[in-house]
């Protein structure tokens, strides 16, 4: 059974590991098909506010180079867009004889006579578009690649009527690349773009695991879990301030998609080394996993103990009001007379021999009792043994009272421990030797209070039938049993001709002893 127990605690570690470890590797391995989900989720980017903002801010700030040579200063956003834009994005600006661009030579083709509906030789683009301000500054759309036409002229039109100075006479392409760099900043404003869907997605994920956690939690047995040691601790731990734990990391798990996505975001890349971030990805979610195992365990624990005993064994408060409040135990006490004779020194002598022999006996026995021929042998052994119980006489002995004395002795150890007591009404006595019966009462129920998961409950019963007396105990145990207890209980019921059975099922255990009246 040891060799079990060592066993559980080498489960439960590598159980917890592969929940940690593969959890956070198998959901850091799932972004790419979380970044396509969120594009198919939300709407165009090209079509967007952040986007045509931008854009209509970089069409005023070229313009301007166009004809001063110098970006406006009235925007000092607009001095950047040249340099953070053409990283992803060529352009090709014309006014009059006057010509600007950036690797624009393939989008010049687009403003040549009948060659605005040639798509061949622009696959090298996800994004075209092609505009033409005439003499009043009307705006019309020659070319449109990866948007819609009429979105992009209406919110074009009404941006660039918030700035002071008309575009006229003017032709302008511009071609977002395919691939796009994971530091610029067009790239930059799609992952945030993306964010809200992200964490949609993300959210999806986050409840995934929670019920997969919850569900391992609830079908190992708790005392498992209680093997290890960071578990023990936080037992320990007052429940005031466990709460206080489990909001600082309830906070800290909410915000951990958005760290998440966050970190995935390539502009990320810019400030941190990217195998630093996937490690900031990996503990993460790891984290995560790990707190939402902890808070399961809270709950797990809660059905195991019950609400009362979570107040009263793990709170400061109710260990005070337990203290001031629980009921004194009143010990009654028979008072017995004895006559004390003064025995002659050979009667010990006489009854250390009678036990010597009985010892012998018994192992004779035991050799030759399976031995047809000699059956008479073992008969007559068996009536010598009878005669050696002579010494320990049988009275009749109050088993209720003998129980409830018991308990009291072992009050300090079952403090941990709620006892359901059902007994009868009415007393139950039995015939046996006292001093054996309570040898037997002794190491059974201390047996019980060492064995048993703390903070659980522990019932003990009393049933009489017309001949037999049983004593049922039912415990939740934290680990396995030591099969040297058991042994050692049967061994001390044989001798008092009475029965024990023994049942563990999972982490429960039932012990039956049948005592002749």
């Amino acid at each position: 059974m040891k060799k079990r127990a060592n066993i559980h605690k080498v489960l439960i570690r590598v159980i917890v590991i592969l929940m940690i470890g593969l959890g956070a590797i198998g959901i850091y391995s799932r972004y790419p098909q979380m970044r396509e989900r969120a594009i198919k989720m939300t709407d165009n980017f090209y079509e967007s506010y952040m986007f045509l903002w931008n854009f209509s801010e970089g069409i005023y700030s070229l313009d301007s180079v166009l004809k001063e040579g110098e970006a406006s200063q009235f925007y000092p956003l607009s001095q950047s867009w040249q340099r953070d834009y053409q990283k992803d994005m060529d352009y090709y600006l014309k006014q009059g004889d006057e010509v600007l661009e950036h690797k624009g030579d393939q989008l010049a083709e687009l403003l040549t006579e009948g060659a605005a509906e040639k798509t061949d030789d622009l696959s090298a683009y996800q994004y075209v578009l092609a505009l033409q301000f005439d003499g009043e500054g009307q705006l019309t759309i020659k070319k449109i690649i990866g948007a819609s036409s009429t979105e992009t002229r209406q919110r074009l039109e009404e941006y660039l009527s918030n700035y002071p100075t008309d575009i006229k006479d003017t032709t302008m392409v511009f071609g977002v690349h395919q691939s796009l760099s994971k530091d610029g900043l067009l790239n930059h404003k799609i992952e945030n773009y993306l964010g809200g869907e992200y964490l949609q997605i993300v959210v999806v994920y986050l409840v995934s695991i929670t019920l997969i956690v919850l569900v391992i939690v609830f079908i190992l047995p708790f005392s498992w879990f209680e093997e290890l040691a960071t578990v023990r601790g936080l037992l320990l731990v007052p429940l005031e301030l466990r709460f206080i734990f489990v909001i600082v990391t309830a906070i800290a798990s909410a915000f951990a998609p958005l760290l998440v996505v966050l970190t995935q975001a390539h502009q990320w890349t810019q400030l941190i080394d990217p195998a630093l971030v996937h490690w900031i990805n990996l503990i993460c979610w790891g984290g995560f996993i790990a707190v939402v195992l902890l808070h399961a365990l809270y709950v797990k624990e809660f059905f195991v103990i019950g609400p009362w005993q979570m107040i009263r064994q793990h709170t400061i408060l109710g260990q005070l009001v337990y203290f001031w409040t629980r009921p004194k135990v009143v010990v009654e006490t028979e008072t017995v007379e004895k006559v004390i004779f003064k025995e002659d020194p050979r009667v010990d002598l006489m009854v250390s021999r009678l036990e010597l022999l009985k010892e012998t006996l018994t192992r004779v026995k035991h050799s030759v009792e399976n031995t047809a021929d000699i059956e008479n042998v073992a008969v007559q052994i068996e009536s010598l043994l009878k005669l050696c119980a002579l010494n320990r006489p049988k009275t009749t002995v109050n088993l209720t009272k003998l129980i409830s004395d018991t308990l009291v002795q072992l009050e300090q150890e079952y403090i941990p421990l709620e006892v359901k007591l059902r007994f009868p009404e009415k007393t139950v006595s039995i015939q046996a030797n006292e001093e054996d019966l309570k040898l037997l009462m002794d190491s059974l129920l201390m047996g019980i209070a060492t064995s048993a998961l703390q903070q659980t409950r522990v019932y003990l019963q009393l049933a009489e039938s017309e001949d037999l007396v049983v004593f049922t105990t039912r415990s939740v145990i934290r680990s396995e049993v030591n099969e040297t207890w058991p042994a050692s209980l049967n061994q001390l019921a044989e001798y008092m001709d009475a029965q024990l059975e023994v049942v563990i099922d999972g982490d429960l255990l039932k012990m039956d002893i049948a005592f002749k009246k």
